[in-house]
């Protein structure tokens, strides 16, 4: 069996959203272990049964367990500008 971290994101503040999504990606460089939900009781709901037939289990943490977790792997900043949504993604990467 893998574990693997779900944090459920939905009502997230728009503003946090890019410093999440970029230690997502930090997190999950050296293996996925963390998957975001944005609809927990949604259509990705159907990904977190389908993962556990192949012997995959989600753990589920909240926002602030993931950072606990996972602050040691957090270094920099995403700086971007708001103004333009699309600029996110060059920030975090």
């Amino acid at each position: 069996m893998v574990h693997y971290d779900v944090i459920s994101v939905q009502g997230i503040r728009k503003e946090d959203l890019p410093a999440l999504l970029s230690l997502q990606g930090l997190v999950n460089r050296s293996a996925p272990r963390v998957y975001f939900l944005s609809r927990p009781e949604g259509s990705e709901k159907h990904w977190i049964d389908w993962y556990k037939d192949y012997g995959l289990i989600a753990e589920n943490l909240s926002i602030d367990e993931f950072l606990v977790k996972y602050a040691r792997e957090a270094k920099g900043y995403v700086v971007y500008d708001p103004r333009l949504p699309d600029t996110v993604n060059v920030a975090s990467f």
